[in-house]
């Protein structure tokens, strides 16, 4: 987690909802984290190729933003 606040710190923050793609999402924390931070409206679109990461990445993105979608 800390690795990815650090991450996501060198983001531009915008007041405005953006769109977040997360490429070989893993876990989906890196992207949970950014649209933790990102404004309200944003979306999240991650991809990951293994099945067992895809899924926990569905979850953890779902726990911070109502609008994601995982692609498998």
């Amino acid at each position: 987690m800390p690795v990815a606040e650090q991450a996501t710190s060198l983001f531009t923050h915008s007041d405005k909802p953006v769109h977040i793609l997360d490429l070989g999402s893993g876990t989906g924390i890196l992207g949970a984290v950014t649209a933790r931070q990102a404004a309200p409206g944003s979306s999240v679109l991650a991809i990951e190729q293994d099945d067992k990461l895809a899924s926990a990445s569905e979850l953890s993105l779902a726990q911070v933003c109502d609008r994601t979608k995982v692609i498998h």
